[in-house]
């Protein structure tokens, strides 16, 4: 149910061996539980015998509820934006939009996404915490978002700078 938790302890102090576990090589491990060990306790570390072992695993279970993610589907699929052209940097499309909301995108939040609607730039929002999206009100859209990278002027002439200085600063080798 919703909600509720389940908790799982184990100590691993009291399974015999657990240091030669620890030391072995990674071609030697064989059960399931040596490969988790193997994971959080690195071979290359050389452990005493009284060095005690502690660590942790945290697993989360989820399920999604059909009947709510279907019906969150029909909303979302009820006002498609329409892609005519895409790449890398470049998504453009249009979008009837038929009661003000959000539109929500499949796409990363980052800053560098410009959004453009019918040719005028308009303010994107996070939304979700992560997804690219923008608020438009009813009505037909032309949707053109273009990522714009940081300008790179700078890095070419970082790049150019240590370059001249690595030719002086590096001279052949006399041979003996």
């Amino acid at each position: 149910m919703a909600g509720d938790s389940i908790s799982f302890a184990m100590d691993l102090t009291s399974i015999s061996g657990i240091q030669d576990l620890i030391s072995t090589d990674q071609n030697k491990v064989k059960s399931i539980f040596e490969k988790l060990l193997y994971v959080f306790y690195s071979p290359a570390i050389q452990y005493h015998r009284d060095m005690p072992v502690t660590g942790g695993i945290s697993l989360s279970v989820a399920r999604i509820n059909d009947e709510v993610f279907e019906s969150m589907y029909q909303k979302l699929s009820d006002e498609p934006l329409i892609v005519n052209y895409y790449d890398d940097t470049t998504v453009n499309g249009k979008i009837n939009v038929k009661r003000s909301g959000f539109m929500l995108t499949s796409i990363t939040y980052d800053k560098r996404w410009h959004i453009y609607v019918n040719g005028t730039e308009q303010p994107s929002v996070k939304l979700m915490g992560s997804l690219l999206g923008l608020p438009l009100d009813k009505g037909e859209y032309q949707i053109e978002l273009k990522y714009k990278p940081d300008p790179t002027g700078w890095t070419y002439i970082f790049c150019i700078a240590a370059l001249v200085f690595l030719g002086f600063t590096s001279r052949p080798h006399a041979k003996s």
